[in-house]
């Protein structure tokens, strides 16, 4: 059952999680994006609306590592029949503009699984493919800082994260690090392969809209508040944790 008093501050949810090139133990190695999955989540009936999936054909290494095609499926055949970042870019950038017609553009907000789709692999593509970063993406939510933060209890001066085990939530002290380990402590399964863009980008949906139930209001975690806002927000989290309703400012 959804919780009715979840009320999100967002109409949508643009699920997000690239696919790059790589190679096993090679840390100099230029990584580029060769899927581009998002999933919309409507956050009025907390469903799926829409869905977003091209593969890109890298540039710079165009022939695909064994190791890669190993871990995310996709095919050298597969790239080599695909449009370039630029053009993929161009047409998520018309799919999402259906959306912008009937809300505000700061009334999506971007979810991934960690920082890097948004704040490291996006811009080096975008360097990459000389375009410059549009402003949707400026602002998103790490879905697992979100978990961590709304799952976390402190109990005799130590943070425990909640767990699901046999519906019933239980305590464990280490924070949620991944994808596999977000959908194990939501009991969700997995769905599709990991590491397939696509499938990544359901998996992350489900999570949030599991965690929406829960009572969980996403907002951006990126950029980072100021120490100020942050204080602020932990003093109101306590306060309506002692069933408390008053106003917390610093002058």
């Amino acid at each position: 059952m959804v919780n009715t008093m979840n009320k999100q501050t967002f109409d949508y949810f643009c699920v997000l999680d690239f696919e790059a090139t790589c190679q096993e133990s090679n840390k100099d190695y230029t990584m580029e994006i060769i899927e581009f999955p998002v999933v919309m989540i409507d956050t009025q009936p907390l469903l799926i609306e829409s869905t977003f999936q091209m593969y890109v054909k890298p540039i710079i290494n165009p022939t695909l590592s064994d190791y890669c095609t190993q871990l995310t499926g996709i095919t050298q055949e597969t790239v080599d029949s695909a449009y370039v970042f630029a053009d993929v870019m161009g047409a998520f950038t018309s799919w999402i503009s259906h959306f912008y017609a009937t809300v505000p553009q700061s009334n999506i907000l971007f979810i991934t699984c960690g920082d890097w789709d948004l704040k490291t692999m996006l811009p080096n593509q975008c360097k990459m493919s000389k375009l410059s970063i549009p402003e949707i993406f400026n602002s998103w939510c790490n879905i697992k800082k979100m978990y961590n933060r709304h799952y976390s209890e402190k109990i005799r001066g130590m943070h425990f994260m909640k767990e699901i085990i046999n519906g019933d939530y239980v305590h464990k002290k280490t924070s949620v690090r991944g994808m596999k380990s977000l959908l194990n402590r939501l009991n969700l399964p997995l769905i599709g392969r990991q590491h397939s863009g696509i499938d990544d980008a359901r998996n992350i949906a489900q999570a949030v809209i599991k965690m929406c139930r829960d009572g969980c209001i996403f907002e951006p975690t990126w950029p980072k508040r100021d120490i100020g806002e942050e204080l602020i927000e932990g003093l109101r989290s306590i306060a309506r944790s002692e069933g408390k309703r008053y106003e917390v400012k610093i002058d």
